[in-house]
């Protein structure tokens, strides 16, 4: 009887892709904003399934930003996260390993392009930096006061954005418009632009449109912008 129930297991395991058989690979490439290669990045593929058996597996880019894994299970969903010692980030990218015994090539390169150190987002692609919500709206007075006196990392040259740069952030692939290490919790952020000495131009992170409104209301997001070359 115990040979028959070993038997069993064995043979669920397999059914489950777990410990027989062939393993597969994948290759890919990591790089920012701008398509510059992520050297020295560290790529971590987790099973999306953990309960299938399938183990975390982890690889570091090379100078030109390409990362390969062996020992994937095949067939298996995976999140490609990748991290560094000096930055953090919310981007992740969900694939499909391949076959036992087979390799993936990845069609499309794993973009970075926001990355968080020290509590300042730093855009790969337009070189600004930004500070995340901080999670309570105000009124254009009080997000003016709030960013002047803003300091975050070492920086303390803060500032309202305009609506060109609030529109460079929208991405509506995101449920909320914008990626989500910017912790945006509302649906509109205050822009540096007015239209009138008693009315300011807002964007709307719900839609991509903007629109203005008095700067008594006091039901809009903040988001904090620097120039990095400052």
């Amino acid at each position: 009887m115990k040979n028959i129930c070993r038997v069993a297991v064995f043979v669920l395991i397999c059914f489950l892709g777990v410990g027989c058989g062939k393993k597969s690979t994948m290759e890919g490439k990591a790089l920012d904003g701008k398509g510059a290669p992520l050297a020295r990045t560290i790529i971590t593929a987790k099973p999306v399934d953990p309960l299938r058996g399938c183990e975390q597996v982890e690889t570091t880019t090379t100078e030109s930003g390409v990362f390969s894994f062996k020992g994937l299970c095949p067939e298996s969903d995976y999140v490609l996260v990748p991290r560094d010692q000096f930055w953090k980030t919310e981007t992740g990218l969900k694939v499909k390993s391949a076959p036992a015994g087979k390799g993936l090539s990845l069609p499309a390169p794993l973009v970075v392009r926001f990355t968080s150190r020290d509590g300042a987002i730093t855009d790969s692609k337009t070189g600004f930096q930004w500070a995340a919500d901080p999670g309570r709206p105000m009124n254009w007075e009080e997000a003016d006061q709030f960013v002047r006196k803003l300091k975050l990392s070492v920086y303390s040259d803060w500032r309202l954005p305009t609506r060109a740069e609030l529109r460079e952030l929208y991405d509506r692939a995101y449920p909320g418009g914008v990626d989500p290490i910017f912790q945006f919790k509302g649906v509109c952020a205050w822009t540096s632009e007015k239209k009138d000495p008693a009315t300011s131009w807002i964007f709307y992170f719900s839609d991509g449109k903007e629109d203005w409104v008095s700067n008594n209301f006091s039901v809009v997001q903040v988001l904090a912008v620097r120039s990095a070359k400052n």
